[in-house]
């Protein structure tokens, strides 16, 4: 099993970024380190605009980004992103999940070389027990169907064999021209494979009675749709990892999202827009029914409300 060194300093960060949520949400961050000799030398935090649910994690790209400039400048050029880091909230999945192997896949495709994910999962010890963090990694090569686990050994920050994987690594880590999150071709509902994804998504709510309207958004390029039942409008935001996570649904003029258990927590890649829509619309039934029926009668009425 191959073996990749983790400096003290990135386990520690890792470590505490998971503790300070509590299990409760994911959150993750990158990793960044050499390939000559496998090593992490940092882990990035989540940043201030991160997405943290239960099932699921958006990097606050921005903030990565930065992240990602300050230590390539800290180390001279010679360490690259070499994978990324996240939380799983439930204590018993401790590999990587059909999402992550999919998102991956797309990463690799795209850069050309392995990529490392390293699932951190808390442990709790007991009613007294203080809890601690379990990492367990795995690495896509190209050319490869799925994972294969490596194993981290932790060594201190100066140690000599830090110092020698760095050495080995050339004077300037290969960059590509602009990174995976940031560029906009990869988000998968873009790629030629993902729009047909989506475009499969939209025939199967036209299909149950729905009208869909394709849009983007303009401060950041994001897809939405706009969905049409008899009941009122929502809006669709898909993430730019989507399906690896599921869709946000609004109430029209809402900021906050709509909370949705049953659809989130089945979640996967083959799970659909679809199943998130008709879970929103019992739970408005719901609403409805028992506390909000001057809202049912403005909700009945479109052609009353501004258009999204």
């Amino acid at each position: 099993m191959e073996e990749f060194l983790i400096a003290e300093s990135a386990w520690r960060s890792i470590e505490s970024a998971a503790l300070a949520v509590r299990g409760a949400v994911e959150t993750g961050g990158l990793l960044v380190g050499a390939r000559s000799r496998p090593s992490i030398v940092a882990a990035t935090k989540p940043g201030p605009r991160a997405e943290r649910e239960a099932c699921r994690y958006t990097g606050d790209h921005s903030h990565d980004q930065a992240a990602l400039n300050a230590l390539r400048s800290q180390f001279d050029g010679q360490v690259g992103w070499v994978g990324g880091w996240h939380l799983h909230s439930n204590a018993l999945l401790q590999h990587c999940s059909h999402g992550d192997l999919r998102q991956a896949r797309e990463v690799v495709a795209h850069l050309g070389r392995p990529f490392l994910v390293v699932i951190a999962v808390v442990q709790r010890s007991g009613f007294e027990g203080s809890p601690s963090v379990t990492l367990n990694a795995f690495e896509l090569r190209p050319g490869d169907e799925d994972f294969r686990a490596v194993t981290l050994r932790r060594v201190l920050d100066d140690s000599p064999e830090v110092r020698e994987a760095l050495d080995q690594e050339p004077a300037s880590a290969p960059v590509a021209q602009m990174d995976y999150w940031n560029d906009m071709n990869f988000n998968f509902y873009l790629t030629p494979r993902g729009r047909a994804r989506i475009q499969a998504e939209i025939e199967d709510l036209s299909a149950a009675g729905f009208h869909v309207t394709p849009l983007r958004r303009e401060r950041d390029g994001r897809l939405m749709l706009e969905i049409e039942s008899r009941l009122g409008g929502l809006l669709c935001i898909l993430g730019p990892e989507y399906p690896l996570n599921p869709p946000r649904l609004y109430w029209p003029g809402r900021k906050k999202p709509i909370w949705l258990f049953d659809s989130v927590r089945a979640w996967n890649s083959d799970s659909q827009i679809l199943d998130a829509v008709n879970e929103a619309l019992s739970l408005f039934r719901l609403n409805v029914d028992v506390f909000d029926i001057p809202r049912l009668i403005w909700r009945r009425l479109p052609r009353l409300r501004p258009r999204l």
